[in-house]
Formats: C-alpha cells, structure tokens, sequence
C-alpha cells in the first residue's frame, strides 16, 4: 500500500542508509579475505554490487511498488536504474575529489559529501520516479509521476 509523501521519504532515507551499511559490510569482509594488493578493487566492485542490488530490489518494491511484465522489462528497468545511481555516483565523487583535492581532509570534506548524499539521493528518488519506475496507464495508475 502506497505511503504518504514524508512516510515514503523516510522510507527511503532509511533504504539509502542500508544500502550504504550494505555496501561497507561487503568491503570490510572482503578487505580481510581477499589477499593481496588487488583486494581493494575486489572490495569495491563487491561493495558496490551488494549495495546497489540490496537498494534496487528495496526501492523497486517497497518505495515505487514496481511490477515488471517480463525479464526484457526488468532488464531495462534495472539499467535505468544504474544510469541514474552511476550519475549520482559520479557526481558524489567528483565533489569530493575536487574538495579533498583544494582543502584536503577537513569538515568542509564532510560537510559537503554530506550535502552532495542529500542533494544525490533526493534527485535520484525524482529521476527514479519519473524515468526509471514510471506508473503505466495499463497498470491502472493515474500516469502520473511519484
């Protein structure tokens, strides 16, 4: 059953915040299994994979209530998804690579990865809503965008 605004805004904050837990847990387990140099990038890429699928499957049902009429459908259902997470991604990084490169670590390091997350995540829950789990008219909703 569909929530109301602040409900499902709470709702996904709290999914953002798992799929973050997710997605650390991955790469601390893998950082002291995997041997090796190259364990950082298994940490990464395995992290990452946890968090978005983790985040994926929970929005998908829990925040847009999707149903997909087929696996051709959910393919491309999940690619848009990755499009809009690789976009917010990118530009979560780019902000802090630029500030870590200006002012080194320090609060405004935090203070604006912490920004860059709000301002990702709401935008993310926009795009997702109008281009990646759209409401369909077959489907009886009224068409118009969460």
């Amino acid at each position: 059953m569909p929530l109301d605004r602040i409900s499902l805004m709470l709702r996904y904050a709290g999914f953002a915040l798992l799929s973050i837990a997710i997605n650390w847990l991955m790469q601390f387990c893998m950082l002291r299994t995997v041997p090796g140099a190259g364990a950082i990038y298994v940490a990464l890429i395995a992290g990452t994979g946890a968090g978005f699928g983790a985040k994926y499957l929970l929005d998908r049902n829990y925040i847009f209530y999707h149903t997909s009429s087929g696996a051709a459908q959910e393919i491309w259902v999940m690619a848009l998804y990755l499009g809009t997470s690789v976009l917010m991604t990118g530009l979560y990084l780019t902000s802090q690579g630029l500030v870590y490169y200006k002012y080194g670590e320090c609060a405004l390091y935090y203070v604006t990865g912490t920004l860059v997350l709000i301002f990702g995540y709401t935008t993310k829950f926009i795009l997702d809503g109008y281009f990646v789990f759209k409401p369909t008219l077959r489907s009886g909703a009224s068409g118009a965008p969460i």
